[in-house]
C-alpha cells in the first residue's frame, strides 16, 4: 500500500491526543479507613481490573479511529502489482490498440462508437505521466508511426486518425504493440485495446502464439475497452463470383451476386445491380430474413480477349462501405493444347479428334492446337503449352512420368485418350505414379462391335456439359445415348475424384482428378468407332472439344482478386519487369521479380482500398479486383463474459473496461486504478466510524460496577 498524499502523515501526530486523555485519566484513587474491609478489598481488585481492560479498550478505539482518519488524508491506495495494473513506477510506455474499422461508424446514444474510442484514449494519454511515451497503434490499414511519442503527438495522431475501409491486421498490430511492451527502455508499459467487443475482430488474435513470437505474455499486460451499448444491423455484398470455368470471348458467362443480411430485422426495398464495363447488367430487389444470404445471378459476356472487370453494388443501406464489392475476369486470347500421338506404322490409325480441334480454329475459337509425335516430346515442348492430349498410345514411357506429372502439377491440363492396342500396365505405372486410381480390367473387345453398355444420361453440374444444350433450367436433357462396345473398368482410388461420364451400369467413362495445381482427366475408352457409336454422334464434338477446352483453362487465373487483410502476392505473363499499379487515388511502383511462371508481384498493400486495381507493364495491361474481407460486415459483438474468457484464454488479461456503461468519473476513476492503483481511502473512513461507534457502545454498556 502506497499514499498519493504522504505529507498528510503527519497526522498521526494525533495519535497521542487519546494517550495523554488516557494518561490523565490514571489517577490513584484515595485510600479510606473502613471497617470489615475483607470483603471491599476484594470487591477493589476486581472493580479496579475491569476499570483498566475499559479503559485499554476506548484508548485502542479512539487511537485507531485517529489512525485511520490520518491515513485517509493521506489518500491511500492499493500497489497496481497487487490488483493486477501495471506498475505506476518510472516513465511508463502506453500502447493504445484502437479499432478504426468501419463498424467503428455504429452509433449510440453516446455517439459514434470511434469518437467514444479516441475520447477514452485521450483520457489514457492525459492521465499519463509528464514523462510517460505513448504508441498509437490502429487495427486497419497503415500506421502513421511505428515510434513511441510525446503526449502532444500522441493526441495529434488520435486527432488524425478516422475509420478507414482498408485491410484488417489486428493480429499483426497486437504482435507489434507486445513487441514494443517487451522491448522498451522505459520502466515498464501497458496495451489498451479499445474497441466494441466485435466477435469477428477480437477473434483476430485466436490462438495468439506467444512462444513463436519471443514474446513473454507475463511481461504484456493488456486491458480491453469495450465501448458501445449494442451491434447494429448490416447488410452487404459477402461476394461476387463466377461459377463458370470456361471462359471464353463471345460466350456467356454467370456472375453469382451473394447479399448478406448480418443483422437480427428483415430487410425490404434494397436493390442490388451489377455493372460491367461500366454499363449495366441488370438489376434485383432484395428482400431478406435476418442472417439469410441469397444469390442473384446476372450475365456478362466478354465481347474480346482481356480483362473483363465491373462491380456489384447495393442500394438502400445505411452502412456503405461493403454495399459495392468489385470483379475482374482474365478473357484469354487462346489457348494452347498439345496433341500427343503415336506412329502406329503396323495398323491404319485415324484420329477423330484432330477434325474436333481443326473446327474449333476455324470458328475462332480461343483454342490453338498442334500435334507432335511421342518420341519428339520432350519439356520444351510441354513448356509452351497449357494442355496436353495423350491420344491412343499404347503406353506412356516411364522417361516422359516426372515431366507430366510436374507439367500437371504447375497448373495445366492433361487428358488420358487409350486405343485398341493400349497396354493397361504401362497406363496404370503412370496413374500410380500420380496416385489416381487404377484400371483393374475391361468390358466387351474391341472393334467387335457388339453392345456391353451404353451412356448414362447427361446431367449437367460440371463445367464440361454446362451450356452444351439450349435449355431451361427445369427442362431434362432428352438425347439418343451412344452404344459401348468396348472399354477398361477404372478404379478412381482412394483419392477424391469427379466423374464427368459414367455407363449404365455405374462404371466411370471420363473421371477428373486435381493433381497439384493442374488436372488430369482420364478416359476409361478411345475415341475411335471400335470402341463406341460415339464419334458418329452429334455429342462427339461439343462434349470433346469443350473438354479440351475444360483441360487447359485450369492454368488461366479466370478471377483476378486480392482480399485485404494480406500481402498483395500475384504472377503475370508481363514480358517486363517494371511495373506500375494504379488503385483509386493510390499509384505506386510495386516490387517485381521474374520467375519461372512470369513477373512476380508484390506489396504489402496496407494503404490499399477496395477498388479495381490496374496493374501495368509497358504495354501489357491486367486488372485486379481488391475488396474487403466478407468478416468486416459482420457487426456481432461477444458477451461480456464471453469476450473476458476469450481474451484471458489469448493474452494477460489485466482488466475488461466496459466503457459504454460509465460516466466520465467513472472512467477516470478506473484510469487512475489502471495507472497509480485504487484508492481505498473511503475504506479507512468507514472503518474510523466503525471504531468510534465501537467506543460508544463499551462507553455505555461496559459497566464496571456489577459485580459477578
Amino acid at each position: 500500500m502506497s499514499f498519493l498524499n504522504p505529507f498528510f502523515l503527519v497526522g498521526l501526530i494525533a495519535l497521542a491526543i487519546p494517550v495523554v486523555i488516557h494518561l490523565i485519566n490514571l489517577r490513584k484513587p484515595q485510600k479510606l479507613a473502613f471497617s470489615t474491609t475483607a470483603f471491599f478489598r476484594e470487591l477493589q481488585r476486581s472493580t479496579i481490573r475491569r476499570l483498566k481492560i475499559k479503559k485499554w479498550l476506548l484508548l485502542a478505539m479512539r487511537a485507531l479511529a485517529v489512525l485511520l482518519l490520518a491515513l485517509a488524508l493521506a489518500r491511500p491506495f492499493v500497489e497496481p502489482q497487487l490488483t493486477g495494473f501495471n506498475p505506476r513506477s518510472g516513465d511508463i510506455l502506453y500502447t493504445v490498440v484502437i479499432d478504426n474499422s468501419p463498424r467503428m461508424d455504429q452509433v449510440d446514444e453516446e455517439g459514434p462508437y470511434y469518437e467514444q474510442a479516441i475520447e477514452f484514449a485521450e483520457q489514457v494519454i492525459d492521465r499519463a505521466g509528464s514523462d510517460d511515451r505513448f504508441m498509437i497503434v490502429p487495427t486497419h490499414g497503415e500506421m502513421e508511426t511505428s515510434r513511441a511519442v510525446s503526449r502532444n503527438e500522441a493526441l495529434a495522431i488520435l486527432e488524425e486518425m478516422e475509420p478507414v475501409n482498408k485491410g484488417n491486421y489486428t493480429r499483426d498490430r497486437m504482435r507489434f504493440a507486445a513487441n514494443a511492451i517487451n522491448d522498451t527502455p522505459l520502466d515498464g508499459g501497458t496495451i489498451y485495446w479499445i474497441g466494441d467487443g466485435g466477435e469477428t475482430s477480437v477473434e483476430k488474435i485466436e490462438d495468439f502464439d506467444w512462444e513463436s513470437y519471443d514474446l513473454d505474455r507475463r511481461q504484456t499486460p493488456v486491458h480491453y475497452v469495450k465501448v458501445g451499448s449494442e451491434s447494429s444491423g448490416n447488410v452487404g455484398i459477402s461476394s461476387v463470383e463466377s461459377p463458370n470455368q470456361i471462359i471464353s470471348r463471345g460466350l456467356p458467362v454467370s456472375m453469382d451476386v451473394e447479399v448478406t443480411n448480418y443483422g437480427e430485422d428483415p430487410i425490404v426495398n434494397h436493390y442490388v445491380e451489377l455493372e460491367s464495363e461500366g454499363r449495366s447488367v441488370g438489376q434485383y430487389e432484395v428482400e431478406l430474413d435476418p442472417g439469410q444470404s441469397r444469390n442473384y445471378v446476372f450475365e456478362v459476356v466478354p465481347e474480346e480477349a482481356g480483362t473483363i472487370s465491373g462491380q456489384a453494388s447495393l442500394d438502400g443501406d445505411q452502412f456503405s462501405f461493403d454495399n459495392t464489392r468489385y470483379f475482374s475476369l482474365q478473357v484469354p486470347e487462346t489457348r494452347n493444347m498439345l496433341l500427343v500421338y503415336e506412329d502406329h506404322a503396323d495398323q491404319e490409325y485415324a484420329s477423330y479428334l484432330t477434325p474436333v480441334l481443326e473446327a474449333a480454329l476455324e470458328t475462332s475459337a480461343q483454342l490453338e492446337f498442334e500435334s507432335v509425335e511421342l518420341q519428339n516430346l520432350d519439356a520444351s515442348r510441354l513448356a509452351e503449352a497449357d494442355g496436353v492430349i495423350l491420344e491412343g498410345l499404347t503406353r506412356i514411357p516411364e522417361y516422359l512420368e516426372s515431366d507430366l506429372q510436374s507439367f500437371v502439377q504447375d497448373g495445366n491440363g492433361l487428358i488420358l485418350f487409350p486405343s485398341g492396342t493400349s497396354e493397361v500396365a504401362g497406363y496404370n505405372s503412370f496413374l500410380d505414379y500420380l496416385n489416381a486410381g487404377q484400371f483393374t480390367g475391361m468390358r466387351g473387345d474391341y472393334a467387335h462391335f457388339e453392345e456391353v453398355a451404353g451412356f448414362d444420361r447427361l446431367v449437367e453440374g460440371h463445367p464440361i456439359l454446362d451450356e452444351i444444350f439450349d435449355k431451361t433450367d427445369e427442362e431434362e436433357i432428352q438425347i439418343t445415348t451412344p452404344r459401348i462396345y468396348h472399354h477398361w473398368i477404372y478404379d478412381t482410388g482412394e483419392r477424391s475424384a469427379n466423374t464427368v461420364l459414367q455407363t449404365n451400369l455405374g462404371e466411370p467413362l471420363m473421371t477428373e482428378h486435381s493433381v497439384g495445381s493442374g488436372r488430369l482427366i482420364v478416359s476409361s475408352m478411345g475415341v475411335d468407332p471400335g470402341w463406341s457409336n460415339f464419334p458418329v454422334n452429334p455429342l462427339f464434338a461439343p462434349i470433346y472439344y469443350r473438354t479440351a477446352l475444360y483441360a487447359t483453362a485450369y492454368e488461366d487465373r479466370t478471377e483476378m482478386s486480392h482480399t485485404l487483410g494480406s500481402a498483395f502476392e500475384m504472377d503475370f505473363n508481363f514480358e517486363e519487369s517494371s511495373v506500375e499499379i494504379n488503385l483509386n487515388d493510390l499509384q505506386l511502383r510495386p516490387d517485381a521479380e521474374f520467375t519461372g511462371s512470369g513477373v512476380r508481384i508484390t506489396d504489402d498493400a496496407v494503404d490499399w482500398k477496395p477498388g479495381l486495381a490496374t496493374i501495368t507493364s509497358g504495354e501489357q495491361e491486367n486488372v485486379v479486383a481488391v475488396n474487403q474481407h466478407i468478416s468486416e460486415s459482420d457487426f456481432s459483438t461477444l458477451e461480456l463474459t464471453e469476450l473476458e474468457t476469450f481474451l484471458e484464454s489469448e493474452l494477460n488479461l489485466v482488466k475488461l473496461i466496459d466503457a459504454s456503461a460509465m460516466s466520465s468519473s467513472d472512467i477516470d476513476a478506473t484510469l487512475q486504478a489502471a495507472g497509480f492503483g485504487t484508492e481505498i481511502w473511503n475504506w479507512f473512513i468507514w472503518l474510523a466510524i466503525l471504531f468510534l461507534i465501537l467506543e460508544c457502545i463499551i462507553s455505555r454498556l461496559y459497566r464496571t460496577e456489577s459485580n459477578t
